[in-house]
């Protein structure tokens, strides 16, 4: 009987850390993946459609439309959970309306439904330098500055460094020399862009 006590024992001691180890504690749960956050810098490059329309004092309006590319950077500050603050500069090239090229610095507001995705309101300064070498008055080459405002969405599909966006802005600038038969004119640029960028 005895000999049974200890056999019966010693199965018991070896079954019951088997036993244990396939049992999960309650109070333990799955590891969740981390949240994404916008926090840092970032750049990269872009390309769109942007078209044109201006003003010609007494003689109506004249528009255009060309392809767009340029850069951009910036940095996001995420203040909580789901809104964020950025700031950017960016520089595009084209031949619109003798446009050579345009450039912003822009604040951005934006507001994440989820983690991956950002949606943003963006506005700020804006510079422009159109070639005017068929104009009387002026320089050949004319830089003004305006204004823009805009908006899009940036995300994130791999939830890491890369991120993709599409955006619209909406230039805007007076005083711009027409050419060599019209005075200042105001000239509106809309421009409907895609980009890449890597966040550091």
């Amino acid at each position: 009987m005895r000999r049974l006590s200890l056999a019966g024992f010693a199965v018991g001691a070896l079954i019951m850390p088997a036993m244990a180890a396939d049992m999960t504690p309650y109070y333990k749960t799955p590891l969740q993946a981390q949240p994404f956050y916008w926090t840092g810098a970032y750049i990269g490059a872009d390309v769109g459609t942007a078209w044109s329309n201006i003003q010609l004092d007494g003689f109506g309006t004249s528009s255009a439309t060309r392809t767009m590319g340029g850069l951009y950077a910036g940095y996001n500050w995420q203040l909580a959970p789901q809104w964020l603050l950025g700031a950017e500069v960016d520089s595009s090239w084209t031949d619109l309306s003798r446009v050579n090229w345009l450039a912003s610095i822009r604040g951005r507001l934006g507001y994440t439904p989820f983690s991956t995705l950002l949606l943003y309101f963006t506005g700020g300064a804006a510079s422009i330098e159109i070639d005017n070498s068929g104009a009387t008055l002026g320089n050949a080459d004319q830089t003004k500055t305006g204004w823009v405002i805009g908006g899009g969405l940036e995300w994130a599909p791999w939830a890491n460094n890369w991120l993709v966006r599409a955006e619209y802005l909406n230039y805007n600038f007076s005083g711009v020399l027409a050419g060599s038969s019209f005075g200042a004119s105001d000239l509106t640029i809309s421009e409907v862009r895609a980009g890449v960028a890597y966040k550091f």
